[in-house]
């Protein structure tokens, strides 16, 4: 016996599944990306990692999905060698590691690759 396939049939399928990639596909989005606070563009070098860092409503660490802009902390990881360079570097990761409410380390880690 032969089954016609109709143009609705054509036109459904290809709609449910897209559909379906894309619910599913939100559930995989980072809740939190890193990110300098001055970045006005598009991050040209990004990383997605699971990381432990406190949930902003509960304060209790949570495990998720962190996107990190590596291009804006490529020199956390760097030795400076002028001293004002390392106070600029130092608050720099003060402000950061007070916005994210991690500790230095704990920065420096989510960074590394």
């Amino acid at each position: 016996m032969l089954r016609f396939v109709t143009f609705r049939t054509l036109i459904l399928l290809p709609t449910a599944t897209l559909l379906s990639v894309l619910s599913f596909s939100s559930l995989a989005l980072p809740e939190t990306c890193i990110q300098d606070p001055q970045r006005r563009d598009q991050c040209p070098r990004i990383i997605y990692k699971n990381a432990t860092l406190p949930d902003p409503q509960t304060g209790e660490d949570k495990t998720q999905l962190v996107c990190i802009c590596l291009t804006d902390f490529k020199d956390l990881l760097l030795e400076e060698k002028d001293e004002v360079a390392k106070q600029i570097k130092q608050m720099r990761i003060n402000s950061w590691t007070a916005q994210l409410g991690i500790t230095e380390e704990q920065l420096k880690e989510l960074v590394k690759y």
